[in-house]
This record gives C-alpha cells, sequence and structure tokens, in this order.
C-alpha cells in the first residue's frame, strides 16, 4: 500500500501543485522524441518561488532571490530512454547562480542525483551522466536562484540520441537594467565615432 501511494505521489509531482509557487509560474512540460528504435518521453514539473516563499527546504540564496525548482519524471512511457541531462537556458550566465539540489520531493523516497551540475555560456546544467534517469525514476528536485523574475526561455532533455525542447521558465533582467546597458553601449558606439 505504500509503494502505491509513494508511486501515485511521485506520478502526480508536487511542484506544479504547490501553493508557494508564484500564480502562472509553476506546471509541468511534456519532452518527447523518437527514432525508429528509441523514445525519449519525460514530464519536467517547475515553479518558481518569490524571495522567501520557497517552503521545500534549502534555499541557498538565504531566501533573498527567487528560485527556480524543476524536477524530471521519467514516469510517462515504458519504452522511454534515460535521461542523461537537462538544460535551461538563460540571458546571461550571470544571470543565475547558487545551483543545486534540494532532494526528493517530500513524501517521495529517494530520486537521481546529478553527477555534477554548472552554468556553461548561456544555460544552466545538470548531467546524470553516471546515474541516469530511468523509467519509474525521479530526480531530485533541481535548483538555482536569481535577483531576476522569470520568463519564458527553451530547456531541453536529452538522451538516446534524442533530445526535445520546450519552454520553462528562466530568470530576465529587469527592464531598467537591460535599458542602462543598451544606453551605455550606444554611448560606447558614440564615443567611438568620436575619435
Amino acid at each position: 500500500m505504500a509503494v502505491l501511494l509513494a508511486a501515485a505521489v511521485a506520478e502526480a509531482g508536487l511542484l506544479r501543485d504547490d501553493p508557494n509557487a508564484m500564480d502562472g509560474w509553476q506546471g509541468t512540460r511534456r519532452f518527447t522524441a523518437s527514432d525508429s528504435a528509441h523514445t525519449l518521453e519525460v514530464d519536467v514539473d517547475f515553479a518558481v518561488y518569490a524571495p522567501g516563499d520557497f517552503g521545500g527546504g534549502y534555499d541557498p540564496s538565504g531566501a533573498t532571490e527567487y528560485l527556480y525548482a524543476y524536477e524530471i519524471l521519467n514516469t510517462v512511457n515504458s519504452d522511454s530512454v534515460e535521461v542523461s541531462s537537462f538544460t535551461v537556458g538563460l540571458e546571461t550566465a550571470s544571470q543565475a547562480g547558487n545551483m543545486g539540489t534540494d532532494g526528493g520531493p517530500p513524501g517521495v523516497p529517494g530520486g537521481v542525483s546529478p553527477a555534477f551540475y554548472g552554468i556553461t555560456g548561456s544555460s544552466a546544467v545538470w548531467s546524470f551522466l553516471f546515474d541516469q534517469i530511468g523509467y519509474g525514476e525521479d530526480s531530485v528536485t533541481l535548483i538555482y536562484t536569481s535577483p531576476f523574475a522569470p520568463q519564458w526561455l527553451t530547456a531541453s532533455v536529452h538522451d538516446g540520441g534524442l533530445s526535445d525542447k520546450q519552454s520553462l521558465p528562466s530568470p530576465m533582467p529587469e527592464p531598467a537594467t537591460v535599458a542602462l546597458l543598451m544606453v551605455g553601449g550606444v554611448g560606447m558606439v558614440l564615443l567611438r565615432r568620436r575619435r
């Protein structure tokens, strides 16, 4: 009975139903790809929390920044390949920090932890190279923080030579920051023209 309950909780996903998450910034995206021999079909639950609202446990920003959380659920298709990596696009590498994990969802044992993670170029990457997420498994909660509120950007799930992209929340610099960068760029161009 307890095993069935745990499986039902894992299948339902908790991030998409968390009342602490920001309105409009939680849910599930299905990632699907196939070729003649393999299928990739997994769900990614996601939620964004305003500063101080993450009730899951570990907030590496000390509750001072937005917290972005994702969980990979390989419970959709028993023929699905194992997941080896998950990537979330960023406008710039400096938008996100404090990457990490927060264990599995409450009440569900385990969860596959990434072998390593980090910011590479303009992406946040979690790699499950040595312990991939097989059918019937889920990842631990994958997190990072940012001083910036969310926007929709491309994320991808990979393995078995297959990959799919969907839109997931990612930080967006405030309009004032973008405007200041643009003004600075125009100033540099004008300065060069004068010389």
